[in-house]
């Protein structure tokens, strides 16, 4: 787990085209801004729940209100948990005193201390383009954080190798990293996405029992096809 001491500089890091002081200002910059938030309630089979259609849309806006993502999903993925650039979103089956999580998103936006430049996206993508680059770990950094954060202590979370996403609204500056975790002897799949704009990072994640992710990839699908950065 990220320390629990980490505390905002008095002033924005700085950063220029060099590879190395880029992602490390951004790993930086994201971790302080993102932060944890809280942990998703438990997440366990409560028996393939199978959805019909994602059909609502949520607009998460970040701090200064000058842009946002947006996202559509099954009405039943209702918002629970919410902040200012931060929202959790969960469906909850079975009695009051003994619910089950079925799906969770949590979704995030963290302003950049600058501008970001051609070169600074040609950079990240470099970075992000195999496993074995020197820093490949230092730019999934902020995103591995994002997720932990949001995890029962004890998790084990095996992070899946990070790859170009795409869908019809982002076309670049997007990667995938799917996730399986256990807890509990409970195993949870997902997956998680990192967006790169001039003036904001967001981050994307989500998560289902293993039976409820092998039965509605359709509709995870059209949920990820749904993302979309306006700013």
């Amino acid at each position: 787990m990220p320390p629990d001491n980490i505390t905002q500089p008095s002033s924005p890091p700085k950063f220029n085209l060099s590879p190395k002081k880029l992602i490390t200002g951004l790993v930086v910059v994201l971790i302080l801004a993102v932060g944890a938030y809280g942990l998703f309630h438990q997440l366990h089979n409560p028996g393939a729940y199978k959805y019909k259609k994602v059909d609502t849309t949520y607009s998460l806006k970040d701090p200064a209100g000058s842009s946002s993502l947006s996202f559509s999903r099954p009405h039943e993925l209702a918002p629970y948990s919410s902040g200012s650039g931060r929202v959790e979103l969960q469906h909850l089956t079975g009695p009051n005193k003994s619910q089950k999580s079925a799906a969770y998103i949590s979704a995030g936006i963290s302003s950049s201390p600058t501008t970001l430049t051609d070169a600074d996206f040609a950079s990240l993508k470099q970075s992000l383009s195999s496993t074995s680059n020197v820093f490949y770990l230092p730019s999934t950094s902020s995103l591995r954080t994002f997720v932990v954060d949001r995890l029962p202590r004890g998790s084990e979370v095996s992070f899946g190798d990070a790859r170009a996403f795409s869908n019809p609204n982002i076309k670049a500056n997007a990667w995938q990293i799917d996730l399986n975790i256990k807890y509990k002897s409970k195993v949870t799949k997902g997956t998680s996405i990192y967006m790169a704009g001039k003036n904001n990072f967001y981050f994307f994640m989500l998560l289902a029992p293993a039976a409820n992710w092998q039965a509605n990839q359709a509709i995870w699908g059209q949920v990820l096809a749904s993302l979309k950065i306006n700013q």
